[in-house]
Parts: C-alpha cells; sequence; structure tokens
C-alpha cells in the first residue's frame, strides 16, 4: 500500500538552504488480505538511504523532504531524466497489514 502513500505531483525545492524532492503525504485506503477489512491510514514514517545509511525523514504539516544529494539521476534517450531514491517507510494501518517496507522510489523530470 505504500505506492498510494504520495500525491503524484512532487516539487523539486533549490533555495539558499539546499535543494529537495518535496511530496505530499496523503490517505491510503485497502482492504485486508487478512479478514477483508476496509483499512485507511496514511505514511508514518520515512527513512531514506544516502551513501548507505538511513536517515529520517522529518514529517510537518502532510510534507516531507528528501535531500536530492540522496537521490540517483539518469537521462534517458529522449533526454528526459528519472531520478530514483532508497525508502523503507511504515504506515499507521497497523504492523500486521504494514510493517516496515523497503522500496525505490522513482521519479521523472
Amino acid at each position: 500500500m505504500a505506492h498510494q502513500g504520495f500525491e503524484h505531483l512532487a516539487w523539486i525545492r533549490n533555495n539558499t538552504r539546499g535543494s529537495w524532492l518535496e511530496l505530499t503525504i496523503r490517505e491510503i485506503h485497502g482492504r485486508s488480505r487478512i479478514d477483508g477489512t476496509e483499512m485507511s491510514g496514511h505514511l508514518s514514517s520515512l527513512k531514506y538511504e544516502k551513501q548507505g545509511q538511513l536517515y529520517e525523514a522529518v514529517i510537518k504539516d502532510g510534507h516531507l523532504k528528501i535531500p536530492l544529494s540522496a537521490c540517483h539521476f539518469f537521462r534517458g534517450r529522449m533526454g528526459n531524466v528519472k531520478g530514483t531514491v532508497h525508502i523503507t517507510v511504515a504506515c499507521n494501518v497497523g504492523n500486521a497489514h504494514m510493517p516496515e517496507s523497503t522500496a525505490v522510489l522513482t521519479f521523472w523530470m
């Protein structure tokens, strides 16, 4: 369910304080595979990998920031740019349904 945890539009911010990817958290809805119960919740934590070490992203007012220095960028044949970052997320729906999960967050510019 973590793939549903963010709004599909994100921002790349760059100013005197730094450069980062800013994501907006949204409600996650799903059905339990265990008993069919309807569930909802949101991401309660996100950690990103930077140089082999995990760092916790601060969630403030429904937004979180991942430094661009933690992202890897690739230029495609058509000139588009794809970015990736390794993340570990947890959801407040319940530990039996979504403990910490590791994923690769991919975004296009």
